[in-house]
């Protein structure tokens, strides 16, 4: 067992050996989404009454930084199973936004901030100050925010008007959503229109969903969204937070490659893109059997494939991973916006892999991978990664050689307890560093 608080500590950047183990095999619970979590979240603190919410209990990093957040518009109060929210809670003082590494609170919350006419001073760590938002903030300045420098950190002002939100589709899901959050609060009409097409589109999905859940309604058009105003968020009073698909995928890849892997308390009717996952791994050829809520996968002879990932961006990583030990070259297509996630993640693919054995090149926005039998382990970079660190983790279960990740200590981003869940299905690691 590793040490926990040592993992979820803030200074100590770890190094992990993870091994191979041809007994790969067992059962895990699926933990929350954070993606549904902050949305959740957001929605919940947007009304005035009470919302109960359940199933809390992976608080990751970048959730409880926005939970640390809607402090400043809302009243939170966290239980043990459970928190309540009531929204709509706030005064004129200027409110302070840490954001920390969670892209999703910082583009989610700055037009909500606007939209409610607070006075706010948004900070974050260096990793999320690289990421584009240039493009956000000028959209919101042309509605009446007011910014005081054009990168983080800044301060915030004014108060957005409602009118036609121009802004490209392939940048971030997330900017979209921001917008969806906070134009039903202003008093008259808006649209959101898209001047490029939007990709991760299973995340705008997901948004509308838990916005119906709390009576918002974002009617979609030719071109993009159209928003009503004076719209009032009515809480439904309980919701639980979905199990989370993208983090599922990773030990749903492991029984793929080595094993047979159930997990167990899965949401089957999720908008979340990447329950994709499952059809990806079929048409590799892994086994599949689903039952009401529970998910097994186990081994069978993989075959390359071909798949775009504009709208489930985050798999890329783990379905590099596959393609490994897979037969033949996989093809991910549409990759170039990886280069704008936690790290360039293309990068981080590509260099990985070739240094453990494998075979993966960057050509024409894709990522070609020629799969083999095994991997030969080694050393690679973390890239402070949660997504990177985690399926090179799963990659080391059919490694022939240990395989070294530096800044393991990433995965508190989404999935603090990874590394518990990897050593019951089998998978064995030690702390070097």
């Amino acid at each position: 067992m590793y040490n926990y608080n040592l993992l979820k500590g803030n200074l100590i950047i770890l190094k992990i050996s993870v091994y191979a183990n041809k007994n790969t095999g067992g059962k895990i619970t699926a933990i929350n989404s954070k993606s549904h979590f902050h949305r959740v979240l957001i929605a919940a603190a947007l009304s005035n009454e009470k919302t109960i919410i359940k199933n809390i209990g992976n608080i990751c990093e970048d959730v409880n930084r926005t939970i640390d957040c809607i402090k400043n518009f809302s009243y939170l109060d966290a239980k043990d199973d459970s928190i309540e929210i009531i929204g709509n809670n706030f005064d004129e003082n200027t409110k302070i936004f840490n954001c920390g590494e969670s892209g999703s609170t910082l583009r989610f919350l700055l037009p909500v901030v606007s939209a409610l006419g607070l006075n706010g001073f948004f900070e974050a760590k260096d990793t999320l100050k690289k990421r584009p938002i240039r493009e956000f903030m000028e959209v919101m300045s042309s509605h009446n925010a007011v910014y005081s420098s054009d990168n983080l950190p800044f301060s915030v002002k004014g108060k957005l008007n409602a009118g036609k939100y121009y802004t490209s589709g392939n940048i971030s899901s997330q900017f979209i959503s921001g917008l969806m959050f906070a134009l039903p609060i202003l008093n008259t009409d808006s649209e959101i229109i898209l001047t490029t097409p939007l990709q991760s589109k299973s995340y705008v999905d997901l948004t509308r969903k838990v916005l119906r859940d709390f009576s918002v309604e974002i009617n979609e058009t030719n071109n993009g969204y159209y928003i009503k105003g004076n719209q009032k968020y009515v809480s439904p009073q309980k919701i639980t937070v979905e199990s989370d698909w993208s983090n599922i995928a990773f030990f749903l890849a492991a029984g793929a490659i080595n094993g047979k892997i159930t997990v167990t308390d899965v949401t089957n009717n999720s908008c979340q893109g990447d329950m994709a996952f499952i059809d990806i791994l079929k048409k590799f050829g892994a086994d599949i059997e689903i039952k009401n809520n529970t998910v097994t996968v186990s081994r069978n002879r993989l075959i390359g494939i071909e798949t775009d990932i504009s709208n489930i961006p985050d798999l890329a990583p783990i379905i590099s991973i596959v393609g490994c030990f897979a037969e033949g070259e996989t093809v991910i297509k549409n990759v170039d916006r990886l280069k704008y996630k936690e790290s360039n993640r293309i990068e981080a693919i590509c260099r990985n892999i070739n240094a453990i054995g494998g075979k993966a090149t960057y050509i024409d926005n894709s990522i070609r991978i020629v799969g083999g039998d095994i991997l030969t382990g080694g050393n690679v970079y973390g890239y402070n990664d949660h997504r990177i660190v985690m399926a090179f983790a799963i990659a080391s279960l059919c490694s022939k050689n240990p395989i070294i990740i530096d800044e393991a200590e990433a995965v508190k981003k989404s999935y603090p307890d990874f590394f518990d869940d990897f050593t019951k299905i089998g998978g064995s690691y030690k702390v070097t560093e």
